[in-house]
């Protein structure tokens, strides 16, 4: 297409929208515009600054920013939120958002197409005039990007999204920063729009969370992994606390560059409750349990060293009590595991140890469960590497571990224990060459009385607890417990743990 056609289109185009439109040569001067307002007779071939009343204001600047960047690399470019006055539009400072987009000839750019849409309307259905003078005021005072890196919704779906009363619903620009706030985000925080936006998210956040970094550490793992989701505590306006399940959202433009963060927050304080009750109950219920297990299976251990064993089906009778009595004893156990975990109450003793030592312990200590199922523990690539943490509990969790490999392994196969390193971690994979886990449980492997199968767990002594704790554990060494598996073929649980710096000697 030669130059010329080009201009003849891209002046029907732009004379009928009804955004504001304008097109710079490379000399900054305007070549073409599409408002009547622009007293377009008087303004073309005028200076861009002309635009500004030959008084150039910060509005400016950032609109000839992007005109530069876009001559120089010959991409498109927005800013998604601005705030400035454009002196021929309106002698009041406007919310803006501004699009530039090269226009080629020759393949060089030869203009640069300049679309500013007013989107104060939408803006003033979250700010009102205060709050608008107030991020007016820090954007003044602090870097300006924290106002502009975010991409706003069509009005409809903006309209629905600010009267949703059940979820905190708001944006956040690329460092924290609150754009916008809806009615559920009110309801539940107590906060008022005027009153939240422009500061920083942390401001829902504990004492201790923020002590630790932990609201930048969920905006970072949002923008790695795409978004972040956890359940914790927050606190409101008035410094109370509830229980809350947490999403966050990295948001891109079309050209990959990260604009901000959608944030919903809902209020789990209800279920928590209810949870919480039933956590009570069972842990009641399991120390209750506990006494008279205990004189249950010392009973069995007699009774079946004593005369009344001496028949095969009495000897039948007693060994399936004493199963059974044991199975019992390791749910309880567990339970009672999980409800220390949960409440903070696991004493842990940590030491620096060396991770294959470990190993050796824990494959020693199963070797004689692993032969009852006709399996072999085999260890490769061990080697000597030194971690701060409880030997117990990491002894713990690689039993564990083991004992699912072992039990969903076929007879005569292997179960292969292996270690890799690099300078910060450490890592611990058990492969088993058995089943395997189907993707749709994926998101449940780890939930507390989760069974892939529970018919087959319960004839393999599974309680449905293991995975669960052993997460938590790790979690508690600052480390990450996971697993990879292809159906039919194999499956590797690993944990990853952090090297100490100071060597053994």
């Amino acid at each position: 297409m030669t130059l010329s056609n080009s201009v003849f289109l891209i002046d029907s185009w732009i004379k009928s929208c009804q955004q504001l439109y304008f097109v710079v040569d490379k000399e900054w001067e305007i070549e073409e515009v599409n408002s009547p307002s622009f007293l377009t007779h008087s303004i073309l071939g005028k200076p861009l600054v002309f635009l500004w009343n030959s008084q150039p204001n910060d509005f400016y600047t950032q609109v000839c920013d992007g005109i530069h960047q876009v001559f120089k690399n010959g991409r498109p470019k927005t800013i998604a939120l601005e705030l400035g006055c454009l002196p021929f539009y309106s002698p009041q400072k406007h919310y803006w958002q501004c699009n530039f987009y090269p226009i080629f000839a020759d393949s060089q750019v030869h203009t640069v197409l300049v679309k500013l849409e007013d989107i104060s309307n939408l803006i003033n259905l979250t700010c009102d005039s205060s709050t608008e003078e107030r991020l007016s005021q820090a954007s003044k005072e602090e870097d300006r990007d924290v106002f502009q890196q975010f991409k706003l919704a069509e009005k409809p779906f903006r309209l629905l999204v600010e009267n949703i009363k059940d979820y905190a619903i708001f944006m956040l620009d690329t460092r924290g920063y609150i754009l916008t706030w809806n009615k559920g985000a009110q309801a539940i925080k107590q906060y008022k729009a005027h009153e939240i936006i422009g500061k920083h998210f942390s401001i829902f956040y504990t004492q201790e969370a923020r002590d630790r970094n932990h609201p930048q550490e969920e905006l970072e793992h949002a923008m790695k992994n795409g978004r972040y989701e956890e359940e914790g505590w927050r606190v409101k306006k008035d410094g109370s606390l509830f229980w809350a399940n947490v999403v966050i959202t990295a948001i891109y433009n079309e050209w990959g560059e990260l604009i901000g963060f959608g944030k919903v927050t809902r209020d789990l304080s209800e279920r928590k409750k209810i949870e919480d009750l039933k956590n009570e109950f069972i842990s009641v219920v399991s120390h209750e349990l506990r006494t008279p297990l205990t004189s249950i299976r010392g009973s069995l251990s007699l009774l079946r060293e004593s005369e009344l064993a001496h028949t095969e089906k009495n000897r039948n009778l007693l060994n399936i009590a004493h199963i059974n009595c044991e199975r019992l004893t390791r749910l309880i156990n567990d339970v009672l595991d999980m409800e220390k975990i949960q409440d903070g109450h696991m004493v842990f003793n940590f030491e620096e140890l060396n991770v294959k030592t470990l190993i050796e312990e824990a494959v020693h200590l199963n070797k004689l469960f692993a032969k009852k199922y006709g399996v072999h523990l085999v260890c490769t690539s061990l080697v000597d590497a030194y971690v701060y943490a409880d030997a117990d509990r990491l002894i713990q969790v690689l039993t564990n571990l083991f004992s699912n490999a072992i039990k969903f392994s076929p007879m005569g196969a292997k179960v292969n224990i292996s270690m890799k390193l690099n300078k910060k971690w450490v890592s611990v994979s058990i492969t088993d060459y058995g089943p395997g886990i189907p993707e749709h449980v994926k998101q449940k492997i780890f939930q507390r009385f989760f069974q892939v199968d529970s018919s087959i767990a319960r004839k393999k002594d599974g309680t449905g607890l293991g995975l669960s704790i052993s997460k938590s554990i790790i979690e508690h060494h600052h480390g990450v417990l996971n697993y990879r598996s292809v159906v039919n073929k194999c499956t590797t649980f690993y944990f990853r743990l952090p090297l100490i710096k100071i060597k053994k000697k």
